[in-house]
């Protein structure tokens, strides 16, 4: 589980959105948040320095248009087969989008969650890809 999503699962937890502290935080977490609402989910969006989520529907899948309490604009390189994936995804990575959106040195957010390690870039995209997903 990335630092991200844990910290959204914590602050989750401490509000009482979810009752369960244990190792199935992460399922316990996709299962609840799979069935929210786009307004819902946008509850989560402070936890994350997040203001406003925007999803566009392209010919590769949804992506977002991300902006920030700094008022950092940001495009990330990502694309999902629905838009609650957009929102998880975004929330889960703000951190990597956000530190995308500032670095000029144009590298993929895979870049920003794994460093130069070229295996465990591969493995996430892998990853993400298993569940449609998919971040360059």
């Amino acid at each position: 589980m990335s630092e991200g999503l844990k910290r959204i699962v914590e602050t989750m937890i401490d509000k009482g959105v979810i009752k369960m502290i244990n190792d199935k935080k992460e399922e316990a977490f996709a299962n609840l948040i799979k069935d929210l609402s786009t307004e819902a989910l946008s509850e989560l969006f402070p936890v994350m320095g997040v203001n406003s989520i925007k999803v566009e529907n392209t010919k590769n899948g949804f992506t977002a248009v991300v902006e920030f309490d700094d008022g950092v604009v940001a495009y990330p390189t990502l694309w999902c087969k629905s838009r609650n994936q957009v929102y998880l995804v975004v929330i889960d990575w703000a951190l990597e989008i956000h530190e995308q959106a500032t670095d000029n040195r144009n590298y993929g957010l895979l870049f920003y969650a794994c460093g130069y390690n070229g295996k465990a870039q591969t493995e996430t995209k892998q990853l993400y890809e298993r569940k449609g997903i998919e971040i360059i």
